[in-house]
């Protein structure tokens, strides 16, 4: 949806699909606090957690969805970059942010701040690519004209829930998949066997990741393609990159 609206030039469109995605966000949040209010509450018992330790517990992973449940707001700013085939930015925040959390947790850990220095350390690195996705791309997308549109959302809403199932569908999909091969080992050869299939199978899964990142990076590029009506050149292209990662 937003690489049409960037392909028609259009940005009261445009910004009408990313309103519409910045309310769909807020609605997750809500959900996400109220089922992570839950966990918390019963976080200490779930994880056989020493009662010296549950309050830290409890405030440290308080503190870590307030700031997840506020940031998921922001969330509409990564699939912008990627339309707009600037993965590259994402890419680089990822890093940052990495490279931030092993820093600040480790910090943490040696000024002996505990579990809430833990907790909040991670969630503070977690900031870094909502935050810095909104200061690159806030020219085209103020966060202000976002969160009142002054344009009408009913069919970008529309075409929004149109998606729904599909969406739900592939993301159930993808998790069978993924966790299919270690039921049926742990079926057939017990739980005990489950762990040494997963670790043989970590070499070739990062390489697996890798060559998924560059048949999904030029997806924007394709869907540019694809919505202004060059579908020679589109089947053309993805014959290409299909050849290029088989």
């Amino acid at each position: 949806m937003i690489v049409a609206a960037r392909v028609k030039d259009d940005p009261n469109t445009l910004r009408a699909v990313l309103a519409a995605g910045f309310h769909r966000y807020l609605r997750v949040a809500a959900w996400t606090f109220a089922a992570g209010f839950g966990l918390v509450c019963i976080l200490p018992a779930i994880t056989n957690t020493p009662a010296a330790l549950e309050d830290e517990l409890r405030i440290g992973a308080a503190i870590y969805l307030l700031v997840f449940t506020a940031s998921l707001a922001l969330s509409f700013y990564k699939p912008l970059a990627e339309a707009m085939q600037k993965s590259y930015i994402v890419s680089t925040l990822l890093m940052v942010q990495g490279l931030t959390v092993a820093l600040t947790t480790v910090a943490a850990a040696f000024a002996g701040w505990g579990l809430v220095g833990q907790f909040g350390a991670s969630a503070l690195g977690g900031l870094i690519l909502p935050i810095g996705l909104w200061l690159v791309l806030r020219p085209l997308a103020p966060l202000a004209g976002i969160v009142r549109p002054h344009t009408d959302l009913t069919e970008a809403n529309r075409q929004l829930h149109s998606l729904n199932r599909l969406t739900l569908l592939q993301a159930l999909l993808g998790r069978v998949c993924l966790f299919t091969d270690n039921i049926v080992i742990g079926l057939f050869l017990g739980p005990a066997a489950v762990a040494s299939f997963f670790l043989t199978q970590r070499l070739i899964q990062t390489a697996c990741s890798q060559l998924q990142a560059v048949g999904g990076a030029p997806w924007a590029g394709l869907a540019e393609l694809y919505q202004g009506g060059q579908e020679d050149l589109f089947r053309q292209r993805l014959r290409e990159l299909t050849k290029f990662a088989s």
